[in-house]
């Protein structure tokens, strides 16, 4: 009895609001339940809110009563203060409330008790948030404290979602193209945990008695620059699917002043790359009218180079957050899931934009470190501009900017108004400058090829890429393989009943018709199962889909040397060399940087770049769950899970240090109790 009452005394603030938070949902319940049983409709979406919104009126009054007297024991002497943030707070949930009751209700046409009762659980668990946080806080509560146990939860959740994404990488895996073994895939976690490990010990005992000259670190990524030429060389094609069909029209381009304006009027978000392929394109045609085999080889060529230029960001950022030691470790992973990725011989956006979510990362750590104002001013508008660039090659860039706002907003330090307009007008200018010279560079490209009639006819809304983020397709694959099934990514059959449509508006129409049957379809704990078979399928792919992608290679690979054969064995999917050699190795890798991403919660506070690196990998993972994905779509943000999986993997090795010296004290003082 008297731990039941410990029990109770240390949990006292939680188990009371669980005991009225219940009896305020049953308050709600019951309220609502009396409204649309007698007088008002629930078929009617007015009379549904009206009986909501009595229900909520009803609850927030009781529930403010109860949470100030009964839970969290307020003393506070403004009642009227304290009650108008109270009702504040419970609008917000009342909002959400509303949207969920709407969609599931009204659009879906699930039953109204049972969304209820789904609703009431949610905005149960965000009242208590609130209420924490922000009504009846303690007045030795600052801000700082409450954004700090709100990035201890989101840290909490974020190593949670990962630990699901690693057991299911090794024993739940449903890529497409390869049945990994459970016990392989177990054991070549371990070995290369311990391996890295050693690595890292090994690295931490040196002294290293003066830094690398900068000739050194050039003569370096020069060695891995020549290797990476020697790969594409022997190992190039000419592709298929989208990639191919942009380089096609680039050396169209150049070559006979066409293009294939229907495509490009559909996809307009591969506009950019045309521009890129283009000018590299008209840059080897001053020596001469080049082929389509050297217009793809100079293409990879500058692939590899921003591939490179990322590489080196991603060490840069290492050695700023963890020191030169640690930078020197995040070489073994930079090397092989950057620099040696099988992507660097596709020139496509996917590598192409990797360069600018690490690039505005970098930049913002720059601008905090700078204390010169024009540099800073500089580095703002340069972040503008590599915001709108990278937009125009790959619209998943900004989530970098959205998580760097994000942490802004979270800081909690009051700027004055006249700084902040100088910060948001400096990023403002960045953003015209790219987009006035984009619009120069296509018009001038492109002239009057595209019209806005062609946009406004055939361009895909991104209400379409939420349709296809809903279906599941069987892959046509014809490998042995366990899981057939893909989630959310590309198929025929949606694209052409999103073309069947004349118009954006008809199409978008169309789209959210097929979404809202797709979701009533489901049914709640059917999309949650999709959604879960969608982010396994995504984030258990350490190949990210290379050679999956429609006809990925359209011709044999140029070159015939034994080692080029050998060496396009190694990354073509449909070889046992790869199957058996290739997929595995960077599947153990990926495996490592996931074990990272669940070992980087620490109870310390982090700084704000790792809280932007989660943010930004949790906004890419959110992304690509609802509109149309699959494991490519993470290449360009690889530099962003790297470091917070080497933070993770840092911290497991302290922990695992410590355990080591406790049973090491353990066993000494055993030894020494013995002896007397």
């Amino acid at each position: 009895m008297n731990k039941i009452k410990e029990l109770y005394q240390k949990y006292k603030e939680i188990i009371n609001y669980l005991i009225f938070g219940v009896l305020t949902t049953v308050v709600s319940l019951v309220t609502y339940y009396i409204c649309v049983f007698t007088v008002l409709d629930p078929d009617n979406a007015i009379q549904l809110q009206i009986a909501n919104v009595i229900s909520w009126i009803i609850s927030v009054a009781f529930a403010y009563i109860t949470n100030r007297k009964f839970v969290f024991e307020s003393n506070e002497a403004n009642k009227i203060k304290e009650a108008t943030k109270f009702v504040t707070s419970r609008i917000a949930t009342l909002l959400m409330d509303m949207v969920i009751m709407c969609v599931g209700v009204t659009t879906l046409k699930f039953n109204d008790k049972i969304m209820k009762l789904v609703s009431q659980v949610v905005v149960i668990v965000m009242n208590y948030i609130l209420s924490k946080l922000i009504v009846f806080k303690k007045k030795s509560q600052s801000k700082m404290e409450i954004r700090s146990k709100l990035i201890k939860l989101m840290t909490i959740c974020f190593s949670i979602v990962f630990l699901i994404a690693l057991l299911n990488t090794i024993f739940f895996n449903r890529t497409t193209q390869i049945n990994y073994s459970v016990l392989c895939m177990s054991v070549l976690l371990v070995l290369s945990y311990i391996l890295i490990y050693i690595a890292y010990k090994k690295i931490q005992k040196t002294e290293f008695k003066k830094e690398p000259t900068k000739f050194q670190f050039v003569i370096f990524i020069v060695i891995i620059f020549i290797l990476q030429i020697v790969f594409a060389i022997l190992t190039f094609a000419t592709c298929g699917w989208d990639c191919g069909i942009v380089m096609e029209n680039a050396y169209e381009l150049v070559v006979n002043n066409d293009i294939n304006t229907y495509y490009f009027s559909r996809c307009p978000n591969n506009i950019g790359m045309l521009l890129i392929a283009t000018y590299i394109i008209r840059f080897i045609s001053l020596f001469g009218t080049p082929t389509i085999e050297q217009a793809y080889l100079f293409t990879i060529i500058f692939n590899i180079i921003i591939v490179d230029i990322s590489a080196i960001l991603t060490f840069k950022v290492c050695q700023k957050l963890f020191g030169n030691k640690i930078c020197y470790f995040s070489s073994l992973f930079i090397i092989p899931l950057i620099m040696f990725l099988p992507y660097i011989i596709i020139p496509y956006t996917d590598t192409i934009s990797m360069v600018f979510p690490i690039l505005i990362f970098y930049l913002y750590i720059k601008i905090k470190e700078e204390k010169n104002e024009n540099k800073r001013a500089f580095f703002t508008i340069l972040e503008g501009m590599l915001t709108i660039l990278g937009y125009y090659i790959k619209p998943t860039i900004v989530i970098v900017v959205i998580a760097i706002c994000i942490v802004e907003i979270l800081r909690c330090k009051k700027i004055k108004m006249i700084n902040l307009i100088n910060i948001i007008s400096l990023f403002a200018i960045g953003c015209m400058i790219s987009y006035m010279s984009y619009s120069y560079i296509k018009n001038k490209n492109l002239g009057n090829m595209i019209r806005e009639e062609d946009y406004e006819e055939y361009e895909m809304p991104m209400t379409h890429f939420l349709k296809i983020g809903l279906k599941e397709v069987d892959s046509g694959t014809d490998l042995p393989v366990k899981n057939r099934m893909l989630y959310g990514t590309y198929n025929d059959e949606d694209v052409i009943t999103t073309m069947e449509n004349d118009g954006k508006n008809a199409k978008v129409k169309e789209n959210l018709e097929t979404v809202k049957q797709r979701l009533k379809d489901y049914k709640l704990t059917g999309y949650m199962k999709f959604l879960y078979n969608k982010g396994n399928w995504i984030l258990a792919d350490g190949t990210f889909f290379f050679g999956q992608e429609g006809s990925f290679w359209t011709s044999e690979h140029y070159n015939k040397t034994k080692l080029g054969v050998l060496l396009q064995q190694l990354i073509n999917n449909r070889t046992n060399k790869y199957q058996k050699i290739t997929a595995n190795v960077f599947q153990t890798v990926w495996l490592v940087i996931l074990l990272g991403l669940v070992c980087s919660y620490t109870k310390k506070d982090e700084n704000d770049y790792l809280i932007i690196s989660k943010i930004t990998i949790i906004g890419i993972v959110l992304f690509l769950l609802l509109f149309e994905g699959r494991s490519r779509y993470l290449v360009n943000h690889i530099p962003i899970f790297i470091i917070v999986g080497i933070y993770g993997l840092i911290n497991s090795f302290e922990k695992l240090e410590e355990i080591i010296r406790k049973k090491q004290k353990m066993i000494s003082s055993k030894g020494e109790n013995e002896n007397e």
